[in-house]
């Protein structure tokens, strides 16, 4: 398999693989012992890439052979199974070469698509280009939309992250597409960066051998650069077969280097959890869903499913500390839920 994405509620998970299929599955079944999904068949070709659409009726791929978008079409039936995908729509390709990153903004305004010579391209909804920028950072390794869908980041050859933002005007219209700022601090090529929902922080993975999280909470129109918050090293000098994820609740970051996970603490850069030789090939995909309770990956045929307790502790520390501060009742009492929560989700882990 070769990438995963959550539908934005939640509910649905989707991954593709090169055998031509994309399968959508009910993240209510991930505890259950089978796992059923539904199979969308991409024709004589493969997506390398896949993403939900906002309102989750639809689904992008990025397809190997045509260098170029599709769109399928959802239906769901009364038991809540998605199907009867259609094609709905297949963008223009933009040049010959394979795409490193696609996918559709939260806003449901844009689409992106980069290739690895770092064309990236912003199309509307129908197809139509909207805006198109060399990154200068090719041979391109990775490109990602921000959750908040307000921001492109671009990470290849150079050691620096661009991130470019997309704005629109005040009656909805595209406005432009410019540089916004840059992750600096890397002393070799990004491999891979990761965003927290609001965009406020940002993490990244290089071949130099560590991985960096910035405060990204900036004013960059007023010249403000992002700061370093933490960094640590992680072995990732294996070129490419390298993924990072930062968990949405900003607690935890994880890194797969080959066939390897490292789960870090985002606030310390303490290695908290490793799991080897977790696939039979190189790491292609990992996120965090949605809660950040539960960690994914895949490499080979397989979708593994990690439950995320150095992250769950990790919350529980800074939530008592939180509490030990606070004089407000209100905010005592939510905390106090927050951590039984958290500490029963732990429990039932270990019983």
């Amino acid at each position: 398999m070769l990438d995963l994405s959550f539908s934005s509620n939640g509910k649905y998970l989707a991954s593709c693989s090169s055998d031509r299929s994309v399968l959508l599955w009910q993240t209510r079944h991930f505890s259950e012992r089978e796992h059923r999904s539904t199979r969308v068949n991409v024709e004589y070709d493969h997506a390398t890439g896949v993403s939900w659409s906002p309102d989750n009726h639809a689904l992008l791929v990025a397809k190997h052979n045509e260098r170029r978008l599709q769109v399928y079409k959802l239906s769901k039936k009364p038991d809540g199974v998605l199907g009867n995908p259609q094609v709905a729509l297949t963008f223009d390709k933009q040049d010959d070469d394979a795409l490193v990153g696609s996918g559709i903004a939260s806003t449901g305004r844009y689409v992106m698509s980069c290739s690895d010579r770092g064309r990236l391209t912003l199309f509307d909804l129908k197809g139509g280009v909207l805006a198109s920028a060399d990154t200068r950072q090719a041979p391109q390794y990775a490109a990602r939309l921000s959750p908040c869908g307000r921001f492109v980041l671009t990470a290849g050859f150079t050691p620096d992250v661009k991130v470019w933002e997309v704005a629109f005007t005040k009656s909805g219209e595209f406005d432009k597409l410019s540089r916004a700022f840059e992750l600096k601090g890397h002393t070799s090529g990004v491999l891979d960066l990761s965003a927290t929902p609001d965009s406020f922080a940002m993490a990244t993975v290089s071949k130099d051998g560590t991985w960096r999280l910035y405060n990204t909470n900036v004013e960059y129109r007023l010249g403000h650069e992002p700061q370093l918050m933490t960094s640590a090293a992680c072995g990732t000098d294996s070129g490419a077969a390298t993924r990072l994820a930062l968990a949405p609740d900003g607690a935890t970051v994880a890194v797969g280097a080959r066939a390897d996970v490292q789960l870090f603490s985002a606030e310390t850069g303490q290695l908290m959890a490793a799991v080897t030789g977790l696939h039979t090939s190189p790491i292609s995909c990992m996120l965090f869903d949605p809660t950040s309770r539960y960690l994914l990956t895949t490499g080979d045929r397989h979708i593994h499913i990690l439950h995320n307790v150095p992250g769950c502790h990790v919350n529980i520390q800074i939530m008592q500390e939180k509490l030990a501060k606070t004089t407000n009742p209100t905010l005592k009492e939510r905390l106090r839920e927050q951590v039984k929560e958290l500490e029963a989700f732990v429990s039932s882990l270990q019983g």
